[in-house]
């Protein structure tokens, strides 16, 4: 089973709450909330928004749209400059897993900490691409960044 698309969803009562539906290949849809504090201002366009994130040969699709579905917006990313930083972030994730069986919490914490600076570096490389589309703060690259890579999972 793989994800397919990733939607997110901000309510106007709660705006500092995403919640993120996933969909699946096999048809199967799933619901869940994001962290508290999510700042994404998309250029151009008053919040609060609706994105659904989506692959397409081989380019990521971001579709805005209004807090009632109405399309607004659609930025299209090539995902090239993101090979490298998804295959690092996931190596080092294999090995911080792989380090909580058997190493130290020393060695442990050295790991997470590469794991973070590969994460902060892919979440700059993200606002640099979008920045001529929409205004995005670092901690909201960090959780596209995530959600990119969730895509890629599996």
């Amino acid at each position: 089973m793989k994800i397919t698309q990733l939607e997110t969803i901000r309510l106007g009562e709660f705006p500092n709450i995403i919640w993120v539906r996933l969909h699946t290949d096999e048809g199967l849809v799933g619901l869940g909330e994001t962290f508290m504090g999510a700042q994404a201002v998309e250029a151009g366009h008053q919040g609060p928004y609706r994105l659904k994130l989506s692959v397409d040969d081989g380019r990521l699709v971001l579709a805005v749209a209004d807090d009632g579905g109405a399309p607004l917006e659609t930025v299209i990313l090539g995902l090239g400059r993101f090979r490298r930083p998804i295959r690092e972030y996931f190596a080092i994730c294999d090995s911080y897993y792989q380090a909580i069986r058997k190493a130290t919490p020393a060695e442990i914490e050295t790991i997470d900490m590469a794991r973070r600076g590969i994460h902060n570096d892919a979440a700059e490389l993200l606002k640099e691409r979008l920045e001529t589309r929409a205004i995005v703060d670092f901690d909201t690259a960090r959780r596209l960044f995530t959600l990119i890579c969730v895509m890629h999972w599996g």
